[in-house]
């Protein structure tokens, strides 16, 4: 398949780079170790899920700020910066309604997006994630992750 990359900015001028996959209803899959495009052409496993994905939707990647093709210099990392990374992503391709996939990292900000918008998702996927932190990440991001208690319980 066909990969397309490009590049859109966020609301702090950091370019943030994407490549779409596919054709159909759009799926976005946050970058669930740092950087996603590299990994279609490095990981054959990787390459072989997004290219199953996009038989039947627009498969969405896009780079972590700081990895990968995306800005490299960033200094903030925290749940509201990586949800403004994703916001921008979306709104960029103009989709208005998505599917969100949540592996590993990603989890705790698609759950906060579906949260914060959930007339534009139209399904959530979790997969090897989680919605409590625990004691790995410091309180001020544990609290701004709070919103997500209605989705897990």
């Amino acid at each position: 398949m066909e990969q397309k990359i490009g590049f859109c900015t966020n609301a702090d001028g950091s370019s943030i780079a994407y490549t779409t996959v596919g054709q159909g209803p759009a799926i976005v899959v946050p970058p669930s170790y740092f950087h996603a495009i590299g990994a279609l052409k490095t990981i054959p496993e990787v390459r072989s899920f997004i290219e199953s994905l996009g038989r039947y939707h627009t498969v969405v990647l896009y780079d972590q700020r700081g990895a990968g093709l995306s800005d490299r210099n960033r200094t903030v990392f925290t749940l509201e910066s990586e949800l403004r990374d994703l916001e921008t992503v979306i709104d960029h391709l103009k989709l208005d309604r998505v599917i969100l996939y949540g592996a590993s990292m990603s989890g705790p900000f698609v759950i906060a997006y579906s949260a914060r918008h959930p007339d534009r998702v139209t399904h959530l996927i979790l997969y090897g994630t989680y919605a409590n932190c625990g004691k790995f990440v410091p309180k001020e991001i544990k609290d701004s992750i709070a919103i997500i208690a209605p989705l897990t319980g």
